[in-house]
């Protein structure tokens, strides 16, 4: 009984470490917010010239680029940082698709900014938001001191 459970809080542990396997500081997590910083301005600029751009915009571009704008927000604050960045690799995955099955191919030079956002995507799912980030406030490790009580064994 004792190992059973032993294996079941193993098994937990290492679900929640798959989606946050750290929260590094210091240098990688500064590499962390660029990489993130990158990704979300991206993906807001991206956003905003789907919904602006000139005429009447289709109801999927403009879902589509608010889609975006929603992404690129949350990654930018680093919430829920693994699942924003693996809904932006599929979103980019997607484009990439749609790149290959064209005329042109790679003739675009925004394909290959296609390719190099979804590896970006997929490396912040990969290793996590980094210390400065809201997944860090709200799901880092945390001290936790016992007080001193009248039962103690000291």
């Amino acid at each position: 009984m004792l190992c059973s459970s032993m294996r079941n809080r193993r098994a937990q542990r290492t679900w929640l470490h798959f989606f946050y396997p750290t929260f590094p500081g210091g240098g990688p997590g500064i590499g962390l917010v660029l990489l993130r910083l990158v990704v979300s301005l991206h993906l807001l600029l991206e956003g905003v010239c789907a919904i602006t751009s000139s005429g009447q915009p289709a109801l999927s571009l403009y879902s589509l680029g608010l889609c975006k704008i929603i992404l690129g927000t949350v990654i930018l604050i680093g919430f829920l940082t693994p699942f924003a960045a693996g809904a932006t690799a599929i979103v980019y995955a997607a484009n990439c698709v749609s790149v290959l099955s064209s005329a042109h191919g790679f003739q675009n030079a925004n394909s290959m900014g296609a390719y190099d956002l979804m590896a970006e995507s997929l490396a912040l799912v990969l290793l996590g938001p980094g210390s400065l980030s809201l997944d860090s406030f709200l799901f880092g490790r945390r001290e936790i001191i016992i007080p001193k009580g009248p039962h103690s064994s000291e």
